[in-house]
């Protein structure tokens, strides 16, 4: 798969707020937002 695919595929799943980058750009990754937040009361 090509480098400018994955880029924007990444892109989409930003701008959904379906992925998140945390961390510095060195040690950081891509991790899935979960929209399922449910309170315990």
């Amino acid at each position: 798969m090509k480098q400018r695919t994955l880029e924007r595929y990444l892109e989409n799943l930003r701008k959904t707020d379906q992925i998140k980058f945390i961390g510095s750009p060195k040690t950081g990754g891509y991790f899935q937002v979960n929209k399922d937040k449910k309170s315990k009361t």
